[in-house]
């Protein structure tokens, strides 16, 4: 309970911080950013690579935020960072499926860098990697906090999917009376899912609509939090395909063999991917 009501207090103080670090990436017009994607949120300890009893308390969050930039919507990457009383910006920053990288500032100096990496221990998941602060160098483990959709990106994120794949959201369409339609592809039928889902997110056919947006964002912590439960219970879900080969720990796969079988077919992956960029 105090570990959670910790990551909590985190949460509050770090997610209008990440807000605030969007308004100072120099850009005109940015007004109102919201938060699509959060990548690393949580707090730990960075030990000195030198001593390891010389170790500061760090706070951290990283997101993806939608902005509106001279009157058009954009997507920016910011982040915030505490390391004990001393607040950094980050900047240029990478998120990945388990993985982030960003430059740390203060002010409008590069003062260092810091990369991730997401590991498992005891069902707990701990952002693990290398942060560099004014020459001084640290290991860094980081708690990963815990934070759901609220209900109005809940509601955003079926309201994508029902746009980009219509046939997703054909069951919560069509089963829940004379109030929905079936015309997936009108903007109106969308929005009043939309709707519906902000105001039942247990519904099972929203939640369903929502583990398949997660299918395909594992960047984002609130969607491999949530897939992780569901997973765990249903590794054979076709909507757990991808997450399980990209995390068979949660899963409980532990068998050598098909912890091989799914090494190396995300290592086929990669070069395929790699062999397709290296063409275009």
């Amino acid at each position: 309970m105090k570990k959670a009501f910790v990551l909590m207090a985190t949460m509050f103080l770090l997610l209008p911080a990440m807000l605030v670090a969007a308004e100072n990436l120099g850009s005109q017009g940015l007004l109102k950013p919201t938060i699509t994607t959060i990548g690393v949120l949580g707090r730990g300890i960075a030990i000195s690579e030198d001593n390891p009893k010389d170790f500061k308390i760090l706070k951290i969050g990283i997101a993806r935020l939608k902005v509106a930039l001279q009157g058009e919507e954009q997507e920016l990457a910011a982040g915030v960072l505490w390391l004990e009383d001393n607040r950094y910006l980050l900047k240029n920053v990478e998120i990945g499926e388990g993985n982030a990288s960003a430059d740390v500032y203060l002010n409008a100096t590069k003062v260092g860098n810091i990369d991730l990496t997401l590991v498992e221990r005891v069902n707990t998941d701990i952002w693990v990697g290398t942060l560099s602060v004014n020459e001084e160098n640290y290991n860094v483990y980081i708690l990963e906090g815990q934070r759901k959709f609220k209900g109005f990106e809940f509601g955003e994120k079926i309201s994508n999917v029902c746009r980009e794949n219509p046939k997703e959201c054909n069951d919560v369409a069509k089963g829940i009376g004379n109030r929905f339609c079936d015309k997936l592809n009108n903007t109106s039928c969308r929005e009043k899912i939309k709707e519906f889902c902000e105001e039942n997110p247990n519904d099972r056919r929203c939640v369903a609509i929502f583990r398949s947006y997660c299918e395909q964002n594992l960047e984002d912590a609130r969607c491999r939090q949530e897939l992780a439960k569901f997973c765990l219970e249903n590794p054979n879900d076709e909507k757990c395909e991808t997450f399980c080969q990209k995390f068979p720990v949660k899963c409980k796969i532990t068998n050598p063999r098909i912890m091989e079988k799914i090494r190396s077919r995300n290592i086929t992956k990669a070069t395929e991917s790699a062999s397709e960029s290296g063409n275009s």
